[in-house]
């Protein structure tokens, strides 16, 4: 995965109720772009690393992460990982990766998801 690329825009803040909200639409869009991209994982894997297509494939597995990345930042969320996402509350960050089914967890904006803290 490439890093994800800093969009020039005005920060959102999310409530607690707006983040989950959001979260089915992230839901939805991070499981199409896991199933896309495991499938040329396969691919990718089943050719030998002198294989001249897999370059091409590598590049097709990139432009998928970065659609998601795009695709998250729209929705003024932020991918910080690999289907991982914080949502800006103000105080610090909203936590989710896939695959839990809600949000269930907080960091300060010093912390990462190694800090995180289980919401009460």
């Amino acid at each position: 995965m490439g890093d994800p690329v800093e969009v020039d825009q005005k920060k959102k803040l999310f409530t607690f109720e707006e983040a989950n909200r959001v979260l089915p639409s992230v839901k939805k869009m991070t499981v199409e772009a896991i199933e896309q991209a495991g499938s040329l994982i396969l691919q990718i894997e089943s050719l030998s690393q002198e294989d001249e297509r897999r370059a091409n494939l590598d590049d097709e597995l990139n432009a998928i992460v970065d659609k998601w990345v795009e695709k998250v930042q729209r929705l003024g969320a932020r991918p910080k990982g690999l289907w991982l996402i914080d949502f800006d509350n103000g105080e610090g960050y909203y936590c989710w990766k896939h695959p839990e089914s809600h949000i269930q967890h907080v960091h300060t904006y010093e912390g990462d998801f190694t800090t995180r803290q289980k919401i009460n």
